[in-house]
């Protein structure tokens, strides 16, 4: 009689542990859906006796908005972005690379009949002064580019980015090499392809973001995240997004320009190996 009461005891304390809880993600307007299923399976891992529930919010938030209302605890619980020292002022940071640093490898979408207007003879000068960027206005990208002496126009909407190359109002806009390929296909009907020449480098991390206060979820996070990579099933799940690009980056046959990104500290940032390492 004392075994199965003792046994019901344990059940009652895990069931009393175990908590219900409800996360709200913003509603981006672009996502290939790789952070949310990374961000479901680590914290099934990070806290198996918990049970998670994700939620879109209701509204799409630009990027920069989504990061204020999660920094003030409204409507959001956690979000996803690139880094900078800034942004890591005011929220609580999962310190590993969710793209594993890819995202500081850059190409550029150009028009199809502006090739000839980038070449690896190009000097640097030339492509600081007599091309234009564009970027987000408030990606820290924007202020990377700006800190190397680049031309950049910033845009506030995600689709003009692309309308100002396909208009020819800008030259060209980095991408990052996971993310181009499916951009220019997207846009193939308007002239935009994938330059073939050049390529930015520059240390650049996308992590997941939670109030910073929230430690115990931040800590839940990053412990799944962890264990994702120790059994595999983070490799697993990234070579689905993955699916060739490196290769079809071809970084080895193109002018790689290397830029200093004072925006990001990468102090305690999880160790990927670079492509340079591979």
């Amino acid at each position: 009689m004392r075994r199965y009461f003792a046994l019901f005891f344990v059940l009652m304390v895990n069931s009393a542990i175990a908590e219900e809880l409800f996360l709200t993600y913003p509603h981006q307007s672009f996502s290939d859906g790789y952070p949310l299923a990374l961000l479901k399976m680590a914290l099934k891992k990070g806290q198996p006796d918990n049970q998670y529930h994700l939620t879109e919010s209701g509204i799409k938030i630009q990027q920069g908005r989504a990061l204020v209302l999660l920094s003030q605890d409204i409507e959001l619980d956690v979000a996803w972005s690139m880094t900078s020292i800034e942004r890591e002022k005011k929220l609580r940071a999962i310190k590993i690379p969710i793209y594993k640093g890819l995202f500081g490898y850059r190409i550029f979408l150009i028009s199809a009949q502006n090739q000839h207007r980038f070449s690896k003879d190009m000097s640097l000068s030339g492509l600081q002064q007599e091309r234009l960027a564009v970027q987000g206005h408030d990606w820290p990208d924007i202020k990377v580019l700006q800190h190397n002496g680049f031309r950049v126009e910033g845009v506030e909407i995600y689709d003009a980015m692309f309308e100002l190359v396909e208009k020819g109002r800008a030259d060209y806009f980095p991408r990052s090499i996971l993310e181009v390929w499916g951009e220019a296909q997207q846009h193939q009907q308007h002239g935009l392809v994938v330059e073939q020449q050049l390529a930015f480098a520059y240390p650049a991390y996308i992590f997941f973001f939670v109030h910073k206060n929230n430690r115990a979820l931040a800590e839940t996070i990053e412990k799944g995240i962890l264990a994702s990579i120790d059994d595999g099933s983070f490799d697993i799940l990234f070579d689905t997004i993955e699916n060739g690009a490196i290769e079809r980056a071809n970084l080895n046959n193109r002018k790689i320009i290397p830029l200093h990104n004072r925006t990001v500290n990468s102090k305690g940032v999880y160790p990927w190996p670079s492509l340079s390492q591979q």
